[in-house]
């Protein structure tokens, strides 16, 4: 490498939120996280992909020692200046890197597209969300949730949701959240959705749990969720 990311990081490390934020990511041990909270690693992450070593990190496909390097090149992926296509190769690459349910939707929480460039977001999705691999799916999934919980595609995501075949824990919680975000913003088309069947009573479970946990969810519905969580 020609840029010294761990050098930049380092410092900025804090072992007793590491100690804290290790035992939310079972996924990884102390030796691979450093400590650095998130809004630090944004901003490193928009500084480094304005910088002259930009292209350096985004075609490095080097294995990191910690997390927060991984977290920064995602984040470098989301705020460079790429073209669509460009923006779609570096993700694919990143994707493998996808180890835990952290890196995963801080990853996506970090991606913008233009409305225009959805349609060929959804077609490249398609591998991903009939993965049998934990966090490939989970990537599917959280992408669904985070760019296509609208009323003009809310069938197909809900199709697409609830066809995941990954039995994976990350894989169906993240199924789970992104059905209770589409309660919460349409809960009578996705309600019927629900009622066809489809999804295994922990996944249904799961669902409606999450649902009934968000204050945003409208009044009515909350007795009726009730109601089906019971009869699970």
């Amino acid at each position: 490498m020609n840029y010294d990311l761990l050098s930049r990081l380092q410092p900025l490390a804090e072992p007793a939120y590491r100690d804290f934020h290790i035992k939310l990511v079972p996924e990884l041990d102390a030796g691979q996280m450093l400590g650095v909270r998130m809004p630090a690693l944004r901003a490193l992450g928009k500084e480094l992909a304005k910088s002259e070593d930009a292209r350096t990190i985004l075609d490095d496909r080097t294995p990191d020692q910690y997390y927060e390097e991984t977290v920064v090149r995602g984040a470098v992926i989301g705020a460079a200046k790429l073209d669509f296509g460009a923006r779609l190769h570096y993700i694919a690459a990143f994707v493998p890197y996808i180890t835990n349910w952290a890196l995963c939707d801080t990853f996506v929480s970090g991606l913008k597209f233009r409305k225009e460039e959805l349609p060929a977001v959804r077609e490249f999705l398609t591998p991903y969300l009939s993965s049998r691999e934990e966090f490939p799916a989970r990537f599917g999934a959280v992408m669904l949730l985070r760019f296509f919980v609208r009323a003009d595609c809310l069938t197909d995501t809900l199709a697409r949701l609830t066809a995941i075949p990954c039995p994976s824990y990350n894989a169906q919680m993240a199924v789970a959240w992104a059905l209770a975000e589409c309660l919460v913003k349409f809960p009578e088309q996705t309600l019927a959705h629900l009622k066809q069947g489809g999804l295994t009573p922990w996944t249904y479970r799961k669902t409606l749990q999450k649902a009934l946990e968000s204050r945003r969810l409208p009044d009515w519905l909350r007795p009726v969720l009730k109601a089906l969580k019971k009869d699970i």
